[in-house]
């Protein structure tokens, strides 16, 4: 995935203004990454409308950004509505490049990288070099 520096995305030391990252990824379309300083695996999900940790996650923060009621619903590909604990502004870091993005909390198995966090920051996917 190459990142481009946009909206809230913290530049870390690039020396063009402009941060580019290649994510290796670890298993198909999954990288690694981290939220609010914690190690974590994200799945690249095109299909998620945005962007979502686990509840399991969120227990792993050591200091926990206080969650906002969701203003939406989510509904999966199979129909089945989303139970979410709620969404905040944290910071999701890939190498050194650091993004301030919203983030909802529940509802999934995994996390995901939705299609809010890949079209904000211009996320591209190559294929042949399974990077993000």
């Amino acid at each position: 995935m190459n990142f481009k520096r946009r909206n809230g995305a913290i530049d870390r030391g690039s020396e063009d203004g402009e941060p580019q990252v290649n994510v290796a990824s670890i298993s198909t379309m999954v990288v690694l990454g981290q939220i609010e300083g914690v190690p974590v695996e994200w799945k690249i999900d095109t299909g998620a409308r945005s962007t979502f940790i686990t509840k399991g996650t969120y227990n792993m923060l050591v200091d926990k950004p206080v969650l906002a009621p969701m203003d939406s619903s989510y509904v999966t590909a199979n129909g089945d509505r989303l139970e979410c604990f709620g969404r905040a502004l944290m910071h999701i870091t890939f190498w050194e490049c650091v993004f301030e993005h919203e983030v909802n909390v529940g509802g999934v198995r995994n996390n995901l990288i939705g299609e809010d966090f890949i079209t904000t920051y211009r996320c591209n996917w190559d294929h042949d070099e399974v990077v993000m």
